[in-house]
């Protein structure tokens, strides 16, 4: 079972290794490759940790249930392909379950109006048996891209009810309900994470590292844009550049590789290493001649708004449409409970820096 909180060894991370525990021991036809990686995986994954972001303050409130029923008037009812087995033995109506792609929840229970599990006195008849989203409830996970599990907590009515404080205790506990119903829930979670959001330095081809590894280069990449990004006077251009640079440099070296019949289950971290030679060398061709495109664009962009006075900014998770002149806010939180309000035209223009902001 793993721990919560501590060091996290380094996992390696393909396709399918998340599904390969000792029980799935590679046998002598399986490629050099592959042994190896389930040889680390059966020494390493036992000690990873679950990284928690908890989106509202612990110990703030209690919880209890107060059998409104509320929360049993779901549009759909997610199920992984354990629990589909379950309801589908005891419902047998097959045309109620649709098949997704979203592990863990690989199935929909189709339901309209309210579950026909939950009993006239609004007690559920298979409470023992009942679905992992329903054990979490009050609670949502989800994993973050930086490779932390974030915990929500549903405002219901029966929050603030009762003796029973929704703490860190109250989170572990849960998860260890669900792990123990599901020991792989949250791996497949973190699986699917991978495939939906996969970003640098592996975002294409379907290639994956540990998030250890992806924020080692974070940290690589950071020091890179200081040098490439210092200059106080065009800040936003250089941004820019470098983030463009960034994604030609991951884009090319990956294709050399493919050309080269370099497609391997697996990319090491000492992968890594090379491929921040191999940016490092692009950005010295590059970035100069990037630099000139993205100012150009930037130019065009600050004109349009000038004259039209509206102007597009990318503002908490979506492209908005605003006049330079209103005032906007910007969230800091999961829940918006935390903002800054600003002046389009503030963040929108460029502006010279202090060179000590730096």
């Amino acid at each position: 079972m793993r721990g919560f909180y501590g060091h996290r060894n380094r996992c390696i991370l393909g396709n399918d290794v998340f599904n390969s525990y000792i029980n799935n021991a590679a046998d002598d036809s399986c490629s050099p490759t592959y042994s190896k990686v389930h040889k680390y995986l059966t020494t390493c994954r036992r000690d990873e940790v679950l990284k928690l972001n908890l989106t509202f303050i612990p110990s703030t409130f209690t919880f209890e249930c107060t059998k409104c029923g509320k929360c049993c008037y779901p549009a759909g009812l997610s199920l992984t392909a354990k629990e589909f087995q379950y309801f589908l033995k005891i419902i047998n109506k097959r045309e109620r379950f649709i098949l997704t792609t979203n592990p863990p929840f690989l199935y929909k229970f189709k339901v309209s109006g309210r579950c026909p599990f939950l009993s006239e006195n609004k007690l559920c008849k298979i409470y023992q048996n009942r679905p992992i989203v329903c054990v979490s409830f009050p609670l949502t996970f989800e994993y973050l891209p930086d490779g932390r599990l974030c915990v929500n907590l549903i405002r219901c009515e029966g929050i603030g009810v009762g003796d029973e404080i929704v703490d860190l205790n109250f989170v572990l506990k849960t998860i260890e309900e669900i792990k123990t119903r599901e020991p792989n829930f949250f791996d497949d979670l973190l699986v699917n994470k991978l495939q939906q959001n996969p970003f640098v330095p592996f975002y294409t081809f379907n290639h994956y590292v540990s998030y250890d590894s992806k924020l080692n280069f974070n940290r690589y990449l950071s020091i890179l844009l200081k040098d490439y990004a210092k200059n106080h006077r065009n800040l936003r251009t250089y941004l820019h550049s470098f983030i463009r640079s960034v994604r030609q440099a991951i884009e090319n070296t990956l294709n050399l590789k493919r050309l080269k019949n370099v497609d391997r289950l697996l990319i090491l971290d000492e992968d890594l290493e090379v491929l921040k030679d191999e940016i490092k060398s692009y950005f010295s061709q590059k970035f100069d001649e990037n630099l000139k495109i993205i100012n150009h664009f930037i130019e065009e962009a600050e004109a349009e708004a000038k004259k039209t006075g509206i102007c597009e900014i990318y503002l908490n998770g979506k492209i908005k449409k605003l006049k330079i002149n209103e005032y906007a806010k910007l969230n800091f939180d999961l829940n918006y409970e935390s903002a800054s309000k600003f002046q389009v035209s503030q963040v929108y223009f460029r502006k010279e820096f202090e060179p000590n902001a730096f």
